[in-house]
């Protein structure tokens, strides 16, 4: 029957309790037996003598004779081998049914087993055989809440067969035979049963405790001792029998669910089949294990058929091991060993977007059901996690491995490959492959647990190029090879990569814009990835009908759709989303699928033709035919889809701000009706419906219905761009108060690409007649009035930053224009912005006049837009920004007359509380929520808040206030009485009020003065008598008030802002919205506003974002003052402003874009007592720069404080300036996390500031130190500063040191506060000796700043006057001398007395270390020293032959080669250090193309010989955690040599630009707008109260060394050519030759040494941000040093610098040779007199020579310039830059050219001007004539003077020394077929052969075959010509004419060839192999047979035959 088993998760823990029960038990006996064996008995020495287990073995051992006597009987009955025994177990059904934890009466999974077989048979020879079968098995999910829909997760694949039958044999030999199948599974892997699942088995699981262990913890458990296999015999586990096995596993499917509440969702099935064996003996065992049809696919709702990601294939797994086998005598023993091998054929995985974008979707699936189940934070879990989480063994402790024999480990596969697939647009289309050839891994585990890993694998890779739908190499085929080793014990490991060729990599250009495209594709699609998981929501397309009429589509190309339901019906204006079914081409190889792009078909209302072949894949705009008509279609990307708009040819825009009504007519009189109208929204488009696109005229007129139609206008029949129309429509009732408007129409009218028909695309943009842009910061009032009459034709309000439109005139006459704003009501005269006449000028400026009749200039500027709008634009010269918080008053500076600006009246401070920080008005009238009050003279004007609490006594005429419990950190309320305010506030502060109130005797307002002792530090202010009471009255409850003073603004005014000002008045508010002052209702009432606003919520929001959200940089600063001057004067006019009631500042100018300023102004004197002699002095930071945006035509000047404080110690700080210490008033306050900024209160003082920390007001802190040292803020950086103790003495307290980072921001500079961090301070002291020492700075007291260390202290060490020398002064006890040490200067000083001091670094740290004269352990020098040796834990080597990067033009023409050869990397991982060094042997870059040198950079071989080209090389320490320590960082390059050739420079530049243009997701414009009002200055890092500037670097040493790059520049014009082209067609213009040639002469450089020095800096510890400033300033103060080099090395000068560095060099040998010969002996010295004078004379004769070529060469330059002979001119372009690749002079072919050149010229004078007449008639020929005229003279100048150049350089040329610079490889060969092949390096050496032999002689010959003979020689074969030659050189040795040819043989690797009339008979030629003589031989057959029957191709040129 059937048996049901319920689990829950208590029968699972109660089962996991009873078996570590059982465990404990043992374990206790275990552990009573070691530690009782020796009271017991001394012959208890082991555990088989515990009685009971004694008596259990001796019983077991009677058992087994009892067995082997039954045994011996049944071997005498076995000759029967009758059944003695059959045995059946059958059982109808089995369940096993898991409970959910939380509802134990529900079921979460079932296990159901099905008809389970079990047969047992024995028989008489001892032999048996047992079996089971099962019928079938299924999982279900019995959860109904999950969600889970797919309730099977496992069943059998074919339910007709039994599941699992096991067979089981064994023989009376004891040899077993075992059997196991497995006819298939499905399983289906949902995340929610699964993890539910494993979350409850997990929980029941926890670590398991053992009660009958001992608590006490100290018990060894010796059972876990391990012993190494080493000394164990490796036996097999069978003993004498054997084993053999069979394994057979049917189809397996594993499901992965997308989505498992889905029924229909997306899946991944892995799908295999399995068939294994196993054979095992007493001497060897050999497994196997062959996986068959192993492929992964995807199922997905809307494709039918399975899509493949890994295709079908096989793996097969071998294994064998080697125990002990029979040794014959006298051979050696066999060793064990074990092998295995996994051999796997073609694995070809396909992965397309799609499919990453469902895994990403199911693995977020996954986590959602992980977390959900809690399985992560289950108990079983966390015991599993902390049982794998284990301590770092001991490592002279070997732990065992799991193998006691030799094993090898091996993978072979062929082949490997991964494609990947673009399909998120919707099409199926290959985009890479990626392959791994013949790989091979072997990994050899010793038992020592060393370890032996090598790989080989050839790797290449593909892209897909959608144009020739093929693949095309990015990777050519490269081989590397891997060795990896482990030491014993895996102590240490080493790595080495290494590949003898080259990785060779080819970017093309349209490989470059395929990515693009794609990598731009799948950004937009994936902005879907989040927001669904459904496919099916995701449409790839959506059409839109912009065609004017509904119509109706279907999927594919054809003329009736295939059924009526697939059709869609769409309106005009109306967007349909639509996707196709089949969105793979389903093919087994998706590699080689061919592409397919998807179509449409379109049928329109009203029209018999159908819109076919609509290619929605191809972006663009197509022109599609529909009969006699034609239709549009527009296709673009958005946001992952495809959008296809269907138009007609006939499109409207509007482009103005009001809608427009079209129509269409035929009649140019327009008194026909309209054939079609419709009215388009401002900056909306349409179409013209598709059967009326052919119509002839257009209308237009505003929509409404308040104008009449325009006169029609006719639609253009021809081609045109860009031409305008002015229309105009008249009001339908005349008279009224309606103008007429006018519109601009703009008629643009093209063909289709390559115009093969007559239908064009017409395009007819509506426009506003004139526009007016206000781009200053206020609303503009703006006039247009007519020319003549000065009638006003318009007026607008434009606001800031607007466009406005107007349509009052259609530019057939002059308009004038004037305009006002609100601070400037008038304007002088209306100024002229348009005239017709183009040689008319227009105003550049407008005056207006503000209130008092002063002048404001804004500028107009008048521009025409690309759709040809007329603008006007008005903007501000100057705008002013004021971020000081302060009042300014501004005015301008002419020479000696100073006045105020204009406009300043509106821009005054008004006193408003209208901010978020002021209540609103309370609704009751005779109520008020605050009360106006004083602040004191003495004490700080800040703000406070609390509690107010009656003082008792409440005059506070008392010593002590006896209430002070309650005053503490609340307000004091005091009554006036005869002792003095500071007397009181001094009582309150002591009694820990944080403010005081002070009532007055009567109801006045009264300023409170003050006595001259301590100062007040807690703000006082003073009320009147009856607010007093009001106030007294309130104090018994829990009423909280605020006092915040009143300023202009919502900002916090600092102290000393407030300190200027005389009287501060105050608010005293009542933070209870219950509580109200009473008062008359005039005067101001404010009250709590509604703490349910939402604008409110997102201001205190913004506010905890912000740090400092009410200073300076964060508020809005004041409205911008437009600024003028009254005339132009550069020079004289300046601007000056001043604090308002201060004198003016000094005048400065405003025209100096792009720097900053710092200015002085001079402050308002203070009323205080102890300042009234003081002259306050306020210091602004100035930036000048150009406004961004809509204001990049003002100049702007930000004004800003110029010092800002920043407090980040958790301490209250003070900053006074030096020398008003002893004034309390003169202190600024700042709380810990305040932000202030800082004036001079005194500008006799000196300008430095000191500091100390003093108790927080309100708190029951004491820390206070004394005043600081001076610091000068404006040294930028960090410093280190000692706050000293209070009292002044060593032994008074405790000191602070303290960290002052200056950071300037343009002209801001920011002073932040915070404490050194004691673990890395800049300098320390320790005492080492044995005696007290006392050290302090030079120059300060040793009573005051000193410090004494006894022996044994260690101090951070920091300045008392940071910016002074760092030099201190140390003495020792009862040692009256003292000896100064300066602590940047390492060393060891002997100190007066029994010292002795050593200087020295401890990685940032500058340590003195004070020790006993008489001590000689000595300290090291450094870290780096201090480190032990140590060997490297791993190490990792990489050594390549090189790395080469092609890239390749459009026309797959190679242009560069850039090499990276002899590439070596090392990296060393030790205990202590990161070790990495990278040497690069060489690196050059070769230019590929006919034109300019042929190297572009490379080494100067003749400098730094046998050194690599780049050397790094770097240790990084590890022992500091919280920086970056460098031992050592160094970076050295060779002297290089870059020649720039400027065609070369132009093919680089527009690849590029066709790259970037490449890019088809349109990018909306913003718009660039600023907020004047914002300071710049918002969110600054280094603010922060965690900020550490992050991580900082340190660098025992950094050393750079020098940079000499010897540049060269050859100019040759095509740039200025390519701007006369394509700039609008120049004609001939003889000062626009002079300008052309003068530029191709001036830009050609010749070898310029640019020379940058070496940087060496010696243990700099600074940010990376900083120290990359610091080396970009050296480098760039280098280059501005080496700029006169470029203007020296210029040709036409004859390159002045590279004659005297030639001369320099000769003279230096001609010295230093024979010195050094003449220290060595005489014979040396003879020597050296000769190498000197050798070079001596080459120098000067290369320099001399050089010069004499490039004087007269440049001449020749100028003159082909001036000649005007544009086909001359190219030609003499190609020649040039061919003669640069020539490494030799020919004069004779000089005097070719020569010849040549005198020849044209005179032939010119006829040619010219016949051929200008042709082309332009009479005046053509006059230019011709004129042409022809100077060519006869140009030309053959320009000859001679070549042949002089060259002449110059032969002798040049045989001074140089060394062997020349070749290309790394030949230029790649061109088919010319459109497709990119893998580099062939047999025909480019070939073709290169063709161009370089004979100088090009054969260059346009058929290539037919190329091969290298043995030696340097090589045969090159063509269609005309045999030729052997220097493989090197290309010196030709012979040829032979192909069709003199008459027999060719090959005899083993030896080609002969006869020829007639071949000198010498047959030519011999010996190959390196038999296969390339036969290669070689049919090569020359095959030209042969092309020269008998003629039959070369036309044009064919040199494209070879493979």
């Amino acid at each position: 029957g059937e048996v049901g088993v319920t689990v829950g998760q208590g029968t699972v823990a109660l089962c996991w309790r009873a078996v570590c029960t059982a465990i404990g038990d043992i374990r206790a006996a275990w552990k009573w037996h070691k530690t009782q064996a020796s009271a017991h008995s001394r012959a208890c020495k082991s555990v088989l003598d515990i009685p009971l287990i004694r008596d259990a073995l001796a019983g077991a051992a009677q058992s087994a004779a009892l067995a082997e006597r039954d045994r011996q009987q049944a071997q005498t009955r076995a000759k029967q081998h009758s059944l003695d025994l059959e045995a059946s177990v059958k059982l109808a059904a089995l369940s096993v049914t898991v409970l959910a934890p939380d509802a134990p009466n529900l079921p979460q999974v079932q296990l159901h087993i099905d008809a389970v077989t079990t047969v047992y048979r024995a028989w008489s020879d001892t032999s048996y055989a047992a079996e089971l079968l099962v019928r079938g098995m299924n999982l279900l999910d019995m959860d109904q809440a999950n969600g889970n829909v797919h309730k099977t997760l496992l069943e059998p694949y074919d339910a007709t067969k039994e599941l699992v039958w096991v067979k089981y044999m064994e023989s009376s030999d004891c040899d077993g035979d075992l059997s196991v199948e497995l006819s298939g599974l499905k399983v289906s892997v949902a995340a929610d049963p699964i993890f539910a699942v494993l979350a409850t088995i997990s929980n029941a699981f926890s670590a398991p405790t053992f009660a009958n262990d001992d608590q006490d913890g100290t018990e060894t458990d010796t059972m876990s001792v391990r012993t190494s296999p080493l000394e164990e015999e490796a036996l097999s586990v069978w003993g004498d029998s054997c084993l053999q096995a069979r394994l057979s596993v049917g189809p397996i499917l594993v499901t992965v669910l997308q989505d498992c509440s889905q029924a229909d969702c997306a899946k991944m099935v892995l799908s295999l089949a399995a068939v294994g064996s196993y054979w095992g003996s007493k001497e060897e065992e050999k497994a196997s294990l062959s996986i068959a049809d192993l492929q992964l696919y995807t199922l997905t709702p809307e494709l039918p058929e399975p899509l493949h990601v890994l295709d079908r294939t096989a793996v097969s797994v071998t294994a064998n091991r080697i125990l002990s086998l029979p040794t014959p005598a006298g051979a050696e023993p066999t060793e064990p060993s074990a092998t295995v091998s996994v051999v796997a054929r073609a694995l070809d995985l396909v992965v397309t977007y799609q499919d990453l974008k469902r895994i990403f979707a199911t693995v977020k699936v996954f986590q959602a059901a992980c977390t959900k189940s809690g399985l992560t934070t289950s108990s079983g879990v966390q015991w599993i996690a902390s049982m794998m989480e284990r301590e770092d063994e001991d490592p002279g402790v070997v732990v065992a491995p799991y193998w006691s024999c030799p094993t090898t480990l091996e993978l072979r596969s062929d082949l490997i490959s991964l494609c990947l697939i673009n399909d998120c647009m919707g099409w199926t289309v290959p985009f890479a492959t990626a392959t791994a050839k013949s790989l091979a891994l072997d990994v050899l585990l010793r038992p020592d647990m060393s370890i032996l890993t090598t790989a080989q694998v050839t790797t290449d890779a593909s892209f897909y190029n959608i144009m020739n739908t093929c693949f095309e190499p990015i990777m050519e085929p490269w081989t590397l090879k891997v060795e990896m080793t482990e030491s014993p014990g895996r102590v240490s490991g080493q790595t080495k990569v290494t590949a003898e060729s080259r990785i060779e990599v080819n970017i093309s250009e349209m490989h470059m814009r395929g990515v693009v495209q794609t990598v731009e594709s799948w950004l937009q699609d994936s902005k879907t990835w989040g927001e669904t998981l459904e496919q099916g929501k995701f449409a790839p397309y959506r059409l839109r009908n912009e065609a004017g009429v509904p119509l109706t589509f279907w999927l594919g190309s054809s003329l009736e759709p295939p059924d009526a339901s697939v059709c869609k019906g769409l309106a005009s204006g109306g967007e349909e989303p639509f996707q196709f079914s089949n969105k793979r081409v389903l093919q087994a190889r998706q590699r080689d699928m061919s592409i397919e792009f998807h179509t449409l078909s379109i049928r329109f209302e009203g029209i018999v033709d159908v819109l076919t072949h609509v290619p929605v894949d191809i972006t663009g705009v197509h022109m599609l035919p529909l009969g006699e008509l034609r239709a549009v279609a527009e296709i673009h990307n958005d946001s992952g889809s495809k959008i296809i708009a269907i138009q007609s040819t006939f499109k409207i825009y509007n482009k103005t701000s009001t809608a427009v009504e079209a129509a269409v007519t035929n009649d140019a009189s327009g008194a026909a009706a309209c054939l079609w109208s419709e009215t388009f929204a401002g900056d909306f488009h349409g179409c013209v419906p598709l059967h009326l696109s052919d119509s002839k005229f257009l209308r237009v007129r505003p929509a409404g219905g308040a104008y009449t139609y325009c006169i029609p206008f006719k639609v253009p029949t021809a081609p045109v761009t860009g031409e305008s129309v002015f229309v105009a429509c008249a009001p339908e009732t005349p008279g009224g108060e309606e103008s007429v408007m006018y519109f601009r129409v703009r008629l643009d009218a093209k063909r289709p690409v390559g115009g093969h028909e007559d239908n064009m695309r017409i395009v007819v943009s509506i426009h506003p007649a004139l526009r007016v842009h206000n781009v200053l910061p206020y609303p503009l009032q703006v006039s247009v009035l007519a020319g003549v009459t000065k009638a006003v034709l318009a007026k607008a309000l434009t606001p800031e930053g607007q466009v406005e439109q107007l349509h009052c005139a259609d530019l057939s006459a002059p308009l004038l224009l004037t305009a006002t704003t609100s601070a400037f009501p008038k304007a002088r005269d209306p100024v002229t912005v348009y005239s017709p006449d183009s040689a008319a000028s227009t105003a550049k400026s407008i005056e207006l006049l503000d209130e008092q009749g002063c002048p404001l200039q804004l500028g107009v500027e008048t521009t025409t837009s690309a759709w040809g709008d007329l603008t006007i634009v008005l903007f501000a010269q100057y705008l002013i920004r004021n971020f000081t918080t302060l009042p300014l008053v501004y005015g301008q500076y002419a020479r000696t007359v100073m006045k105020a600006s204009a406009g300043q009246s509106n821009l005054l401070p008004e006193s408003t509380n209208a901010s978020p920080a002021h209540p609103s008005p309370s609704e009751h009238t005779n109520e008020r929520a605050s009360i106006q009050a004083v602040y004191a003279v003495f004490g700080p004007r800040s703000a406070f808040t609390g509690k107010v609490v009656m003082s008792d006594p409440p005059l506070a005429d008392q010593e002590t206030i006896l209430n002070a419990d309650q005053l503490r950190g609340n307000v004091a309320l005091i009554k006036r009485g005869i002792v003095p305010f500071t007397v009181k506030a001094r009582r309150a502060a002591a009694a820990g009020a944080i403010g005081v109130i002070f009532i007055n005797s009567d109801d006045t307002t009264f300023l409170a003065e003050g006595d001259n002792g301590p100062g007040v530090r807690i703000p006082c202010v003073l009320i009147t008598k009856s607010d007093g009471d009001q106030l007294a009255t309130s104090t018994s409850g829990q009423n909280k008030f605020a006092v915040v003073p009143e300023t202009s603004r919502s900002q916090r005014s600092t102290v000393q802002q407030l300190e200027w000002r005389r009287v501060v008045k105050a608010e005293v508010r009542s933070l209870d919205s219950h509580f109200a002052f009473a008062g008359s209702p005039d005067k101001h009432k404010t009250g709590p506003s509604s703490s349910g606003d939402p604008e409110e919520k997102e201001d205190e929001e913004l506010n905890k974002e912000l740090e400092f959200p009410d200073a300076w940089m964060e508020a809005l600063g004041d409205p911008p003052l437009m600024f003028s001057y009254d005339s132009i004067d550069l020079t004289g006019n300046k601007l000056c402003f001043c604090v308002r009631g201060s004198e003016w500042g000094p005048p400065f100018s405003l025209e100096s874009m792009g720097t900053n300023g710092v200015l002085q102004v001079p402050g308002k004197p203070s009323e205080v007592p102890a300042l009234k002699g003081t002259k306050p002095v306020h210091e602004f930071g100035l930036s000048f720069e150009l406004g961004v945006g809509q204001f990049s035509r003002s100049k702007m000047c930000s004004i800003v404080p110029r010092y800002t404080a920043v407090n980040r110690m958790g301490y209250t700080l003070q900053l006074v300036q030096s020398g008003l210490e002893a004034e309390p008033n003169a202190a600024l306050e700042l709380k810990d996390g305040e932000l202030l900024p800082y004036h001079w209160l005194d500008e006799k003082k000196a300008k430095t500031i000191r500091a100390r920390v003093v108790p927080t007001i309100g708190t029951h802190e004491s820390f206070t130190t004394g005043w600081s040292g001076p610091i000068q803020p404006e040294q930028v950086g960090s410093f280190a500063v000692r706050f000293p103790p209070e009292k002044g003495g060593i032994e008074d307290g405790e000191s602070l040191n303290v960290l002052v980072v200056v950071k300037l921001r343009k002209s801001a500079a920011f002073l932040v506060f915070r404490r050194e961090v004691e673990d890395e301070p800049q300098y320390a002291v320790d005492n080492k000796s044995s005696r007290r020492i006392k050290v302090w700075q030079v120059g300060s007291h040793p009573r005051e700043c000193g410090h004494i260390l006894h022996p044994g202290n260690r101090i951070a060490y920091c300045w008392d006057r940071p910016h002074e020398q760092h030099v201190v002064e140390l003495a020792q006890q009862d040692c009256k001398d003292t000896l100064n040490i300066k602590m940047d200067k390492f060393g060891s000083f002997r100190l007066p007395g029994t010292l002795k001091a050593q200087n020295l670094a401890e990685g940032p740290t500058r340590t003195l270390i004070v020790r006993d004269a008489d001590d000689k352990k000595g300290a090291a020098s450094s870290v780096a020293e201090s480190r032990a040796e140590e060997t490297a834990k791993y190490t990792v080597l990489v050594e390549l032959a090189g790395i080469g990067v092609s890239v390749i033009d459009a026309k797959l023409e190679e242009v560069l080669y850039l090499a990276l050869l002899e590439v070596k990397t090392s990296y060393r991982n030790t205990k202590t250090d990161h070790e990495f060094e990278f040497k690069l042997g060489r690196l050059q870059i070769d230019n590929q193309t006919d034109k300019g040198p042929e190297i572009v950079l490379a080494p100067d071989m003749n400098k730094s010989e046998g050194r690599e080209t780049l050397h790094l090389s770097m240790v990084k320490s590890k022992l500091y955690k919280k920086m970056a320590y460098f031992n050592y960082f160094a970076i050295f390059m060779r002297e290089m040599d870059l020649d720039l050739e400027e065609t070369f420079i132009m093919r680089l530049l527009d690849a590029a630009q066709n790259v970037v243009d490449s890019s088809t997701i349109t990018v909306p414009e913003e718009k660039q707008t600023e907020d004047l009002r914002s300071s710049g200055f918002r969110h600054l890092k280094f603010l922060r109260k965690e900020w550490t500037g992050g991580e900082k670097m340190y660098f025992e040493m950094l050393q750079l060394h020098p940079v000499v790059v010897n540049l060269s520049f050859y100019g040759t014009g095509a740039m200025m050519q390519r701007a006369s082209t394509e700039g609008g067609g120049l004609s001939y213009n003889p000062m626009f030759a002079a300008m052309k040639a003068l530029g191709v002469v001036v830009t050609n450089i010749d070898k310029a040494p640019i020379a940058l020095n070496a940087l060496m800096l010696e243990r700099p510890f600074a940010t990376q941000q900083e120290l990359v400033s610091s080396i970009r300033k050296h480098y760039r103060s280098q280059l501005i040093t080496q700029l006169y080099k470029l203007v020296g090395s210029f040709e036409f000068l004859g390159n002045p610098v590279g004659l005297v560095n030639n001369l320099g060099t000769g003279v230096h040998d001609f010295f230093y040779e024979p010195a050094q010969g003449l220290m060595k002996s005489p014979a040396d010295f003879a020597k050296g007199m000769s190498k000197g004078s050798a070079s001596l004379f080459k120098n000067m004769n290369y320099g001399v020579f050089n010069a004499a070529s490039k004087i007269t060469g440049s001449m020749s330059k100028t003159l082909v310039q001036l000649s005007g002979d544009e086909d001359y001119i190219r030609k003499r372009q190609e020649t040039q830059s061919a003669r640069l690749k020539q490494t030799s002079t020919n004069l004779a072919q000089g005097r070719q050219e020569l010849a040549n050149e005198v020849s044209e010229g005179f032939m010119g004078i006829f040619a010219k001007p016949l051929a200008g007449a042709k082309e332009a008639g009479a005046s053509g020929f006059f230019s011709g004539l004129g042409k022809g005229l100077l060519g006869a003279v140009v030309k053959p100048t320009a000859g001679l003077m070549d042949l002089t150049s060259q002449a110059a350089e032969g002798v040049r040329n045989t001074s140089k020394s060394g062997e020349a610079i070749r290309r790394i490889r030949p230029p790649r060969v061109n088919l010319g077929d459109g497709i990119l092949r893998h580099y062939d390096a047999r025909s480019a050496h070939g073709c290169d052969a063709m161009r370089r032999i004979r100088e090009g002689a054969w260059k346009d010959h058929r290539y037919i075959g190329f091969c290298a003979l043995e030696g340097t020689e090589a045969v090159l074969v063509t269609d005309k010509h045999v030729c052997m030659h220097n493989f090197n050189t290309h010196e030709e040795k012979w040829e032979l004419a192909v069709t003199a040819i008459t027999q060719v043989s090959v005899e083993g690797n030896v080609v002969s060839v006869t020829a007639t009339g071949s000198k010498g008979g047959p030519k011999s030629l010996k190959c390196t192999d038999g296969r390339y003589a036969e290669y070689l031989g049919e090569a020359v057959r095959r030209a042969v047979s092309l020269a008998s029957s003629d039959g070369r191709r036309p044009g064919a040129g040199r494209r070879p035959s493979e």
